[in-house]
């Protein structure tokens, strides 16, 4: 079993903190996974907050700003001495810490806005204004160095946004509430007529948070002939219950009211079952505007409507007779909001209903994956990738397999030209896209943009996922760079067949811009012996050379590869781009030749064209009189090929032997291995290297005739093809993969360890 990961929380709870529970969350969350130390301000007793072997270390308390700044200050010396894999700043008035030089990765829970921690001085006090300000700019200069920052509303996101910090590395995750809280009581029947309507408020009892407002209103409400109401305040110190009480006596109001000292967070959810409506209330104070309170969401996951008053705060979750009622912040307005609930039982129940479903992703069940998930990316080492994709890209599953193994083990942003990837291409992480320019210009403009992000974001590796990204390496990137060699650039800037002079130095150019960009990457991943022996040849340093095939999924195995039924038509299959220099016509033409002489027990199916090239073929193959011979079918998804070889007996891979293709593999013909197909391949040495002579194949010139006379062979000696199956599968599984991801995920990681 692997060590766990040490992980450092450093608390800050106040003395007349109101509540512990969406901290015990966050630290059971994180004892579950971390080795876990808690550093509090003065001893932890709260026994939601005490778990087994969960280490404990308190420093003393001390009052103040002073003792606010002396506490950060010995966190700090602290965590210079105790080594942690990760810092969890468990409070916004934490968020300092990440000022200081500390390795690890600092995450922090933004919970409280700085201007509710430190209000600022009334009167003419300009020096103690000046500190307090500069101590608001401390916490949020903290958020902005910290590697993630949680915030618990929308509001606190958006504030935090406006104050310079990065929106990547921001992450909501709201306060969350216990699966404790939900309660089937709250829904079993309507109110009765003649059942009196429980109130209920959870919290600090104070005046700013409307402990006289709600009193008030309730005599008003009481007076008025809403007898049938009842309101519990659960929250309150020994002071505030002596002053309710007394009130309650001047008020009339004390067969009304009940109030409960403070309990445990363990407690509140019986207490809150027992309600028929929340109560949240506060002042209209700035702090107030972005801290949301936590009762809320428990009043909603409990399925309790909730009476909230007039601050955005509340308003962003609370709807008029949709799950509560708004009311500005006075006692006649809580009144008139009692008067309503009293006057429309009947509708509390569906009040009920829509509480219950707006709380249910509060619910820190819900919650806690996207918790740790979070802090676990970040944990991961940083990669950047660069997609290079021509719009007329032939296929893209080699690139997804490299993909999705990265975003497995790396916090992974890729780049790209488009805003929409590819199917196979979509995996979850940040995606950024940076515009898709014309012709070579606009080649080396994304390039620039790409190297400028790089330059501008930290990673701990760069992946440029195809050769023509290479020279980025020549941009100023410092970050270490692997280089996935898949295409000649040859292929990828073709000189001008025009004959154009400047136009072909140009091009020529710039295929020496992107070998001398694979020579400054620090380790270069040809896909084939020809590209490797390429490379060699023009400089690149051979320590830095890691031949890693394209690779094929698993799900291209067949259940039976080498089943074959000689009574059956033999069913050709070639999948891939479908046009003139790719062997359409050598297709077409040579099929109809084959069965010109006589080889009529013989179908052929070509998958992967666009509309022009259906229109082409299918006139092509009436006019040649076989399209009873011939199938076409178009482009379809990766995932899709494994099941359209199932049908096929042989594979069919034909390139024109043109200078780059003698240096790029086809994707097919690996698939077609693996799927156990024996291939039909034109005589280039990209096919020649990998098929030989009736043992998983056949060569044949790049002709219609020479292709007729394949199919022939094939026909005469059917029983052949049981064996060279077998042995097409046995050829290919080297290509699997499954096989070649260990490879290519340790070439990162030394790179990114570099």
């Amino acid at each position: 079993m692997s060590k766990r990961k040490k992980c450092i929380v450093i608390t800050s709870f106040s003395d007349n903190q109101p509540g512990y529970l969406v901290y015990s969350y966050r630290i059971k969350a994180l004892a579950e996974v971390y080795e876990l130390t808690v550093v509090s301000h003065g001893e932890i007793k709260q026994p939601e907050l005490l778990l087994p072997n969960v280490e404990y270390v308190a420093f003393p308390r001390l009052g103040g700003k002073y003792g606010w700044l002396k506490y950060l200050f010995n966190c700090a010396k602290y965590l210079h001495k105790n080594n942690a894999d990760l810092i969890f700043l468990m409070h916004s008035s934490t968020s300092p810490l990440s000022l200081f030089a500390f390795k690890a990765p600092m995450f922090v829970y933004w919970n409280e806005h700085p201007t509710n921690l430190m209000h600022m001085p009334s009167g003419f006090s300009p020096i103690k204004k000046l500190v307090t300000w500069l101590l608001h700019r401390l916490m949020f200069l903290g958020a902005r160095h910290a590697d993630i920052v949680m915030p618990v509303g929308v509001e606190h996101k958006n504030d935090l946004i406006a104050r310079g910090t990065d929106t990547e590395k921001i992450k909501k995750i709201y306060l969350g509430v216990d699966d404790s809280f939900v309660s089937q009581e709250t829904l079993l029947s309507p109110l009765k007529d003649n059942k009196t309507i429980q109130l209920i408020f959870v919290g600090t009892i104070s005046r700013e948070r409307g402990r006289d407002i709600m009193l008030e209103g309730l005599a008003e409400a009481i007076k008025v002939g809403c007898h049938d109401v009842h309101l519990t305040l659960v929250g309150a110190q020994d002071e505030d219950i002596e002053y309710c009480q007394k009130k309650a006596l001047t008020l009339d109001i004390v067969n009304h009211l009940t109030v409960i000292k403070r309990v445990q967070g363990s407690e509140i959810p019986k207490l809150i079952a027992k309600a028929d409506i929340g109560v949240a209330i506060w002042a209209d104070k700035p702090w107030y505007r972005i801290n949301p309170p936590t009762k809320l969401f428990e009043y909603l996951v409990a399925g309790l409507p909730v009476l909230a008053s007039d601050i955005c705060t509340h308003t962003r979750y609370i709807k008029n007779w949709e799950n509560g009622l708004i009311f500005d912040y006075s006692s006649s307005a809580f009144a008139q909001a009692i008067i309503q609930i009293s006057q429309n039982k009947a509708r509390i129940q569906t009040l009920k209903l829509n509480a219950t479903e707006n709380g249910k992703q509060y619910l820190w069940s819900k919650l806690k994956p996207e918790f740790l998930n979070a802090i676990s990316h970040r944990l991961k080492k940083n990669c950047i990738v660069v997609l290079s994709l021509d719009s007329n890209q032939p296929g893209f599953l080699d690139f997804s397999y490299r993909l999705k193994a990265l975003a497995e083990n790396y916090a992974l942003t890729i780049l790209s030209q488009d805003a929409y990837l590819q199917d196979e291409l979509n995996v979850s992480t940040h995606f950024v896209s940076l515009g898709r320019g014309k012709g070579k210009l606009g080649w080396l403009s994304y390039l620039f943009k790409c190297a400028s992000y790089i330059r501008q974001h930290k990673a701990d590796v760069v992946v440029l996922l195809h050769s023509s990204a290479a020279p980025i390496a020549l941009m100023g990137v410092k970050t270490p760079i692997c280089l996935y060699w898949n295409e000649h650039p040859t292929n990828m800037i073709q000189e001008n067949v025009e004959n154009n002079p400047v136009k072909n130095w140009i091009a020529r150019m710039m295929q020496k811009l992107v070998f001398t960009g694979a020579k400054k990457a620090d380790v270069v991943m040809p896909i084939g012996e020809e590209h490797l022996d390429d490379l060699l040849k023009n400089g690149i340093d051979p320590a830095k050379l890691k031949m890693i095939y394209m690779g094929v999924a698993d799900t291209f195995l067949l259940e039976d590869t080498v089943a074959y039924d000689a009574n059956h038509p033999l069913e050709l299959i070639y999948v891939g781009t479908i046009s003139g220099p790719r062997g359409r016509d050598v297709m077409i033409e040579g099929l109809a030749q084959a069965v010109s002489m006589g080889c009529k027990h013989v179908r052929l199916t070509l998958v992967g064209a666009n509309q022009e090239q259906m229109t082409f073929c299918q006139n092509k193959v009436n006019a040649l009189g076989v399209a009873n011979y011939i199938t076409i079918l178009p482009r379809v998804n990766g995932d899709k090929i494994p099941e359209l070889l199932k049908s096929g007996d042989v594979g069919i891979c034909l390139w024109e032997d043109r200078p780059w293709w003698r240096f790029n593999p086809p994707t097919k013909l690996f698939e077609y291995l693996v799927a156990g197909l024996p291939v039909l391949a034109s005589n280039i040495r990209t096919h020649t290297r990998y098929i030989k002579n009736w043992e998983n194949g056949l060569i044949f010139d790049y002709d219609a005739h020479a292709f007729a006379h394949a199919i022939k062979q094939l026909l005469d000696h059917q029983d052949k093809i049981r064996v060279m199956r077998a042995r097409a599968l046995d050829a290919g599984t080297q290509h699997l993969w499954s096989k070649l991801e260990p490879v290519f995920l340790n070439e990162v990681s030394k790179v990114a360890q570099s």
